[in-house]
This record gives structure tokens, C-alpha cells and sequence, in this order.
């Protein structure tokens, strides 16, 4: 093999590699942090606990998120920093939070107008607490 023929793979490699970068989320917000597999069982009654876990999971599915980084999320974290932690070169297309606003309204009957008033601003206990005071309203 020639020697530009080993430069063009070093490159395509290099290239391919810089583009599944850009398209990965970036984690380190969450992997700096000690996960803790409790942290929400502390926080809320064990009646309210599956529907907390589903809120995270909720969470996490909306931003791409891995399973196991909900367990390194803090319930003051605010939304907006997730975001722009899991995507520092995306512009403001935020299709994730029309994603989270869409589950939030069809999984736990939060009305729209909370969250369009909300969401961008919202810290994830806040969304938590949003799920708890409306899931009755799926549930009739």
C-alpha cells in the first residue's frame, strides 16, 4: 500500500471518529458525579417512588441519555444544563424538550400551559413534582 493510500485511512478514520464524537452526547456533566442509587428513594415516599422513576426515565429518554446516568442526576439540576451538557454543538433546535413536553403530557396528563411556562427554566424535582400533582388526570 502506498503511502497516500495509508494517509487517506489515517484520515477517513480520523474524520469518521470526529463525526461520531459530534454526534454523541457528551456525558461528563453526569459521570463527574458519583452516582447515587438512592438518592431518590430518600427523597420521595415509597408510594410516589415508581412514578418518580418513570419521570427519570422519561428524563433520560429525551435527552438521549445512558440508563444509569438518571442515577448521577441531582434534583436541582436544571433542564437547560442537562441539555447543553449532552449537546455542546447543537444549536437551538431543543426538539428534546418538545420530546419531554409531549411525554410529560401524554404519561402523566401535565398540561401544556405548565409546561410551556416552565420546562426550559425547569429543574428535574420541579418536572418530578409537575408528574405527582398530575397523574390522577391519566388515571380517571
Amino acid at each position: 500500500m502506498s503511502v497516500w493510500g495509508i494517509v487517506g485511512i489515517i484520515g477517513l478514520s480520523g474524520a469518521t471518529a470526529l463525526a461520531w464524537r459530534m454526534r454523541t452526547p457528551s456525558h461528563a456533566y453526569l459521570i463527574a458525579r458519583a452516582p447515587d442509587l438512592e438518592r431518590w428513594a430518600r427523597l420521595y415516599p415509597a408510594d410516589q417512588l415508581p412514578l418518580v422513576l418513570h419521570t427519570l426515565s422519561v428524563i433520560r429518554d429525551s435527552f438521549l441519555l445512558r440508563a444509569m446516568d438518571v442515577y448521577h442526576l441531582e434534583p436541582e439540576d436544571l433542564l437547560r444544563n442537562i441539555y447543553a451538557a449532552a449537546y455542546p454543538r447543537k444549536g437551538p433546535d431543543a426538539l428534546e424538550f418538545e420530546n419531554l413536553a409531549t411525554a410529560l403530557e401524554e404519561d402523566f396528563g401535565v398540561p401544556q400551559i405548565v409546561v410551556a411556562q416552565g420546562l426550559w427554566n425547569a429543574s428535574v424535582s420541579e418536572v418530578i413534582t409537575w408528574t405527582i400533582e398530575h397523574r390522577g388526570s391519566t388515571e380517571e
